[in-house]
């Protein structure tokens, strides 16, 4: 018998259930875009998509300041957050038609599909658009494991 092991991170194995909820998210809310979290914070449009060997994450985040985000890479997670300061300064009383732009602290998770070289992720913020750009990391070999059956 042979008992084959493939490194997996615990984290990953909580993502997929993530995952699963917010594709049910997106399916039963059409504003969650808009929507705040349980923390206040909002989530910024996101596109996640693969060409070649490299992944990209690219946020929609107008009107911000690049020392206002943060970009954090965990084994299989990418955080970006940060905080969008409203442009008005309400020295007067203020009365909204519309308010769909919404300020203060956001937080983007984006749980990886694969394995990305840390040491080679590009960051960059132009025209109100963050974009990060995620090498791939070559397979990682398996390790087969040969089990000794003593019958004795």
């Amino acid at each position: 018998m042979k008992l084959q092991y493939q490194r997996v991170s615990y984290i990953s194995t909580v993502a997929a259930g993530r995952q699963l909820e917010r594709m049910l998210d997106y399916l039963m809310d059409a504003s969650r875009n808009t929507a705040l979290n349980a923390a206040g914070e909002w989530r910024p449009p996101v596109d996640v998509y693969q060409m070649d060997d490299e992944l990209t994450v690219l946020i929609e985040l107008a009107g911000m300041l690049e020392d206002d985000i943060e970009v954090v890479l965990f084994d299989d997670v990418l955080v970006v957050k940060g905080e969008r300061k409203p442009t008005l300064e309400a020295e007067r009383e203020l009365t909204y038609y519309e308010a769909g732009v919404r300020y203060g602290q956001f937080r983007v998770e984006v749980f990886l599909p694969l394995q990305v070289e840390a040491d080679r992720v590009e960051a960059s913020y132009q025209n109100g658009f963050l974009r990060i750009k995620l090498p791939r990391q070559a397979s990682s070999p398996q390790t087969t494991v040969v089990l000794d059956s003593n019958d004795d």
